[in-house]
């Protein structure tokens, strides 16, 4: 395993093969203050370059029960109020677009109200009820103006906050970005999925948005296992010497090259250029990283 060591020896070694160590000396000692820069610069282009990182991200489905059936219409309400009834439930969620009045009742007290503005697109409404005596739960959506109001639902299951409900949509979006911080990009078509009923399968049903948005049925119970490219780790001043980089053996053949390739911009200028035509060629030449998926699926982390 390449140590982070190895890759700054290896870049000094590449401007002057006489160098033995890693000890400063008055002629490394610039280059060494130098080198974190230059390595996290080398790393970000060669994890987007073809040589991807490749990673995994596990998302669970629960097995999701809405009182209130299968109903995914979208409704118009108009002039007539529009109600829901469960004989009895602990959490409620709604999506509205427009000015809407909603009043929930637990029994015959009110027990939550909410009031909408008129926004462009659906929002995404819901909250927790105490009903410790499993009362019979009414949604009641009023208002002067037309509106629309889709996936209404109310489950019987006690949620810590209301961020925690359940969401009850036949099409949930996950934001990659937002889950992983060293997200660069799905991987397409290599998502497993260990079902109640099956083990770890590829799995096709589903579809993406601009390489960072997963969408999966909403309805459907599972536990995905996601790969996706992703950003280099950032090296800092503070990274030990003896810290191990899952490098892949051509990368981490050609990170020094880069790296001298930049240090050696302010001294010699026609050899920094030498080395980044070495490195931008090493680079085309680089074989793809390949799709992880199996239907015996095993952790796999690091460069591939």
């Amino acid at each position: 395993m390449t140590t982070w060591a190895d890759i700054k020896l290896a870049a000094l070694k590449k401007m002057d093969p006489s160098i033995k160590s890693l000890t400063v000396q008055n002629s490394t000692r610039d280059y060494l203050n130098s080198i974190v820069p230059a390595a996290n610069r080398g790393l970000q282009d060669l994890a987007t370059a073809g040589k991807f990182i490749i990673k995994e991200y596990d998302i669970m489905t629960c097995d999701v029960t809405n009182l209130l059936g299968q109903d995914f219409t979208t409704h118009q309400h108009l002039n007539d109020d529009i109600e829901f009834t469960s004989e009895y439930g602990q959490a409620f969620y709604f999506e509205i677009s427009g000015r809407a009045k909603v009043d929930i009742y637990v029994g015959e007290t009110l027990a939550r109200t909410v009031e909408t503005e008129p926004q462009a697109g659906f929002k995404t409404f819901k909250g927790k009820l105490v009903n410790e005596e499993r009362k019979p739960v009414k949604i009641v959506f009023t208002g002067p103006y037309p509106y629309q109001l889709r996936n209404a639902a109310v489950f019987d299951v006690l949620f810590e906050t209301d961020e925690d409900v359940w969401e009850w949509t036949t099409k949930r979006r996950y934001k990659l970005k937002e889950l992983a911080e060293d997200f660069f990009k799905l991987v397409p078509s290599d998502m497993v999925l260990e079902s109640k009923d099956t083990a770890y399968t590829k799995y096709k049903d589903y579809e993406w948005e601009n390489d960072d948005t997963l969408i999966l049925d909403g309805t459907k119970q599972g536990h995905y296992k996601i790969h996706y490219y992703a950003y280099a780790p950032v090296i800092t001043i503070d990274t030990p010497d003896d810290m191990e980089l899952a490098l892949d053996p051509e990368v981490a053949n050609l990170l020094p090259v880069y790296i001298a390739s930049e240090l050696y911009e302010d001294d010699d200028l026609s050899t920094a250029y030498y080395f980044r035509q070495q490195y931008d060629e090493a680079k085309q030449r680089l074989v793809p990283s390949g799709a992880k998926g199996k239907a015996e699926f095993k952790d796999v982390w690091g460069w591939s």
